[in-house]
C-alpha cells in the first residue's frame, strides 16, 4: 500500500487538478486509517469544478469521517452525495449500515428501500450489480425489521439472504433466521 500512496502523490504532483487520483489517494488514506489526511484529499476533488464524479468524492470523506468517529458529518456527506446523485447505491449501502451501527433501525430500513428503488428497480443498474451486494442490502433490512420488532418482515428478509449460498452474509442471514424460530 505504501508504493501504491506514492504512486497517488506523484500523480497529484504532476497534475493538482487530477480529481480522481485525489478521490483514489483518499480512499487509500482512509484504507490505512489516517481520516484527516483522505478527508483532505477529498476536499481537494470536490474543489475542481470539472470533477466528473463528485459524488464519489463526497460520499468517500462520509465514509471516511464515519471511520472516524464524527457520525453526524459522515451523515451529512452521504446524503448530500445519494440527494445529488439517487443512482449511487454504495451511499445507500453506508448509510444503511450506519443506521444498524448506530441503533437506527428506521433509517437503515429506509435506505436499503432507497437502493432498492433507485438501484435495483433500474434495469440498467441491476445487472451491474454483484448478488453479494444484494443480498448485503438485504442482511440491512432484515435487521432493521428485526431491530425495529417487525418479525415477520425480518424473517421474511433472511430468508431471502439466506437462500443466496454460504457466503458470510448467508450465513449470518441463516443465523438470525435460525433466531427468529
Amino acid at each position: 500500500l505504501p508504493e501504491a500512496l506514492d504512486h497517488y502523490d506523484r500523480a497529484v504532483e504532476l497534475d493538482p487538478d487530477f480529481s480522481e487520483a485525489h478521490n483514489n489517494r483518499g480512499t487509500l488514506l482512509t484504507d490505512l486509517g489516517r481520516y484527516d489526511d483522505a478527508i483532505a484529499a477529498y476536499e481537494l476533488a470536490l474543489n475542481n469544478v470539472l470533477y466528473a464524479f463528485p459524488t464519489h468524492a463526497e460520499a468517500n470523506m462520509g465514509w471516511a469521517h464515519y471511520k472516524d468517529g464524527n457520525t453526524a458529518q459522515a451523515l451529512q456527506h452521504l446524503r448530500t452525495a445519494v440527494a445529488t446523485n439517487p443512482k449511487f447505491c454504495r451511499g445507500y449501502e453506508w448509510l444503511a449500515l450506519i443506521g444498524i451501527e448506530t441503533g437506527k433501525p428506521d433509517q437503515a430500513v429506509a435506505n436499503v428501500q432507497r437502493f432498492r428503488k433507485h438501484c435495483v428497480e433500474d434495469a440498467g443498474i441491476a445487472a451491474q450489480l454483484p448478488s453479494q451486494y444484494r443480498q448485503e442490502m438485504t442482511y440491512y433490512l432484515a435487521r432493521g425489521y428485526q431491530e425495529l420488532g417487525d418479525v415477520g418482515l425480518a424473517r421474511k428478509n433472511y430468508a431471502d439472504c439466506a437462500v443466496s449460498g454460504e457466503t458470510a452474509i448467508g450465513v449470518k442471514c441463516a443465523h438470525g433466521l435460525r433466531a427468529l424460530q
